[in-house]
């Protein structure tokens, strides 16, 4: 079965996006907060432990991809229903 436009179009834009990294020194300390937490995390875990975390970390991925997914679509077919009344509204005025 096909995708549908607006899943290519996702997967399109998903692909553009890694190339975009946001700007400004709050989102980089995130990221750097981020980081050294997981690689304190890690030191302690056991071996078994680390891969349940690494697993835990593969599942949370894939959550968040699929929401990234419906958000985009949600958001893309807003637009297309915000466009679609700008111009049945401006055909009225």
């Amino acid at each position: 079965m096909k995708d549908s436009i607006i899943c290519e179009l996702y997967e399109e834009a998903v692909s553009r996006a890694e190339l975009i990294v946001p700007e400004g020194s709050e989102y980089m300390e995130a990221c750097e907060r981020s980081a050294e937490a997981e690689a304190l995390l890690r030191k302690a875990l056991s071996e078994q432990q680390k891969v349940l975390f690494e697993n835990f970390i593969v599942a949370c991925r894939l959550v968040q991809k699929i929401e990234d997914e419906e958000n985009y679509r949600q958001g893309v077919s807003l637009g297309v229903r915000l466009t679609a009344e700008a111009f049945v509204t401006s055909k009225r005025g």
